[in-house]
């Protein structure tokens, strides 16, 4: 082999590595004390217990209230979808009354 090292052959340094981040346990207290949070779409997701994709579905169809629009991104007030799940309807077991 030639005395010099031909770039391909040459190894490069290993980029730095990064340490991953945690996130913390529960949200940041609200700035304006009284008002509703504004919610992310992940965290909307993640309370009603569905993807983001049927989400995204239930706002286009209607069934689930508009998001704002906050720098381009969507985010619901927490009091909204604090509504939304109030007025869902309660689930009918077997032996209930028809006439409920």
């Amino acid at each position: 082999m030639p005395a010099k090292v031909r770039s391909s052959l040459r190894r490069r340094p290993d980029p730095p590595r990064r340490t991953p981040v945690s996130l913390p346990a529960e949200p940041p207290p609200p700035l304006f004390p009284g008002s509703p949070r504004l919610l992310l779409r992940a965290e909307v997701a993640e309370l009603l217990g569905i993807s983001v994709v049927s989400l995204w579905q239930w706002e286009r169809s209607g069934r689930l209230p508009r998001a704002l629009n906050l720098h381009g991104k969507p985010v619901w007030r927490s009091d909204v979808i604090e509504q939304f799940v109030a007025s869902l309807p309660v689930r009918k077991l077997k032996g209930d009354a028809d006439a409920v």
